[in-house]
């Protein structure tokens, strides 16, 4: 149970990092330019701590985590965002 409760919470606080911006702010536009700055930069915080405890290069996993995964999340992968 206190797994489970643990991975919940995680999703539910992962998931309101790329939110938070379109909570907040009434732009749309700035809104999405927010959202995938901060993603950016919790997916860069996470590789770092992920790169410590794994044992490989800090910077390199920061780097790796933060290149592989907004790119197709965000939908700024084709240039075809409609604000």
């Amino acid at each position: 149970r206190t797994s489970a409760a643990m991975i919940a919470s995680a999703y539910v606080v992962g998931g309101l990092i790329p939110l938070a911006p379109y909570m907040l702010i009434r732009t749309a536009h700035v809104a999405l330019t927010i959202s995938v700055i901060v993603t950016l930069i919790a997916l860069a915080v996470f590789g770092l701590i992920k790169g410590r405890y794994t044992g490989a290069r800090p910077m390199k996993s920061a780097l790796q985590t933060r290149t592989a995964v907004p790119i197709p999340r965000t939908g700024t992968g084709r240039g075809r965002i409609a604000v």
